[in-house]
This record gives C-alpha cells, sequence and structure tokens, in this order.
C-alpha cells in the first residue's frame, strides 16, 4: 500500500488510552485494542494527556500532542496482526 493513498473507513474517530491498552474505533466500524507498552511516552503518561489526541496527516496516524507521540494507524493495525488492505475487508 502506498502511504498516500487512505481509505475513508479507517480513519481513527474513538481513541482511548490506559495503561495497558489503545483502543481505536475506525470510521468504517473496525475496533481494535493494541498494546501500550511499544510507546513508553504514552504509556507513562498522565491519564488527562492520553486523553489529548489529534488525527495527523488527514486521519493516517494519531497524534498526542502533550507527549509528543505519534502513531501511524498501518503501524497500529500491524501491531495487533492486520494488514492496512486486509483490514478494510474487515470494515463496512
Amino acid at each position: 500500500m502506498a502511504s498516500s493513498i487512505l481509505d475513508d473507513r479507517l480513519i481513527p474517530v474513538e481513541v482511548e488510552v490506559n495503561e495497558v491498552t489503545i483502543h481505536v474505533r475506525f470510521s468504517g466500524g473496525l475496533q481494535i485494542d493494541a498494546p501500550v507498552s511499544p510507546f513508553p511516552r504514552l504509556a507513562n503518561a498522565q491519564p488527562e494527556q492520553r486523553l489529548r489526541w489529534q488525527l495527523n496527516g488527514r486521519g493516517y496516524g494519531i497524534h498526542w500532542p502533550d507527549v509528543d507521540e505519534d502513531i501511524s494507524v498501518p503501524g497500529l493495525l500491524k501491531l495487533v496482526g492486520k494488514e492496512y488492505g486486509s483490514a478494510l475487508s474487515d470494515v463496512a
């Protein structure tokens, strides 16, 4: 998949982070739970810092400005064993 190609069904619309998990719900309905441990700045952030997230690159990634953490959608999907292209078959 070329990094410039985005699919509207895989734009994060809900993100919740705790000490263990990053939960993401995408615009197409897919939901994933990824481990937060590979992202120590996010894992060690205060709860209120984890609440403040924003989309990067028209939905290609998620950014937490308070801890300067960026995670791409393809990276998150890969972390839970899904490739970007195959994840599209899991959404409406």
